[in-house]
């Protein structure tokens, strides 16, 4: 009997240590960041631009074929990382939608994989990749950067930006794009990188005053006013095409151009009717701004 008591007593220590022992090591743990997510909203003179709505460019009536971009090095009064996925890396996210695809509701992307929640107050980021990222290795880079749409060559790297539009079915119109990405890449092949800096990197820094809670907008319709689709205008980031002086200047990349306000920070827009044609504000200024109530972003 007195063993049978020795022998709980014993059970009891062991037991009481063994949960003391968990309880510290569970308080050594770190603990788990609240990871986030922050929606970019594509917008059109300040309505949701979705695929199959008309909008209006001079005499041409378009639709959105496929818009993607990279948006990379999130910062705030530190580094702001993302959580890696196929869409995206700690530096950069790779955000669109494909409008010739009959899902593209369900495949778009627009959700930028926070480590963390923002806090309000100034939020910074670029349109474009980094230098290091947009002259990596294609064939062993991570699965965001393997996107062939998106890629030139290993020389010029990535297209930092990707808007085509397509005439509606009843339109004569041509096709029409822009794509922005680095120009004036020297290297001894395409397939190798440049050993200095491109001559015109063509990232864009943005800067907006960020309120939490709120997404990220982007509205197009600055950025093209005034340009009506040909089969002649469209711009590959050459700064020699009169298109592209405008189109470069609205995103502060050519000096003689007026910068436009294309980012903001704002809450969630009301879907439009995808049927419903907008038309193009030529020569109104605050209607080309086009930016939904909230905190415009600075394109410099």
């Amino acid at each position: 009997m007195q063993n049978i008591k020795h022998f709980f007593k014993l059970f009891s220590v062991a037991a009481a240590t063994s949960v003391a022992i968990t309880a510290v090591l569970t308080a050594c743990q770190p603990v788990a960041k609240p990871a986030a997510t922050l929606q970019l909203q594509l917008l059109w003179q300040g309505k949701p631009w979705l695929c199959g709505q008309t909008i209006q460019l001079g005499t041409q009536a378009m639709q959105l074929d496929t818009l993607q971009l990279y948006l990379s090095q999130f910062r705030q009064t530190e580094p702001v990382l993302l959580r890696q996925s196929e869409h995206s890396s700690e530096q950069a996210v790779l955000l669109g939608v494909d409008c010739r695809d009959a899902n593209a509701s369900a495949t778009a992307q627009w959700a930028i994989p926070l480590d963390k929640p923002l806090n309000s107050g100034p939020l910074h980021f670029t349109l474009g990749l980094p230098e290091a990222l947009n002259h990596q290795n294609p064939l062993t880079a991570s699965a965001v950067f393997q996107a062939p749409d998106m890629h030139w060559n290993w020389q010029f790297g990535y297209k930092f930006f990707r808007l085509d539009l397509a005439p509606v079915a009843s339109s004569t119109a041509p096709a029409w794009s822009f794509h922005l990405g680095s120009t004036g890449c020297e290297s001894p092949s395409v397939m190798r990188a440049p050993a200095a800096p491109c001559q015109a990197p063509n990232r864009v820094e943005v800067t907006l005053n960020y309120q939490a809670g709120q997404q990220l907008t982007l509205d197009v319709a600055p950025l093209l006013q005034g340009i009506t689709p040909s089969s002649d205008n469209s711009c590959m980031a050459d700064r020699q095409v009169q298109s592209c002086q405008l189109l470069l200047g609205r995103l502060g990349l050519y000096a003689a151009g007026q910068p436009a306000t294309l980012f903001a920070s704002a809450t969630e827009q009301t879907a439009a009717t995808p049927t419903t044609a907008v038309k193009s504000t030529s020569n109104n200024s605050s209607a080309a701004t086009g930016v939904p109530s909230g905190t415009k972003g600075l394109m410099r």
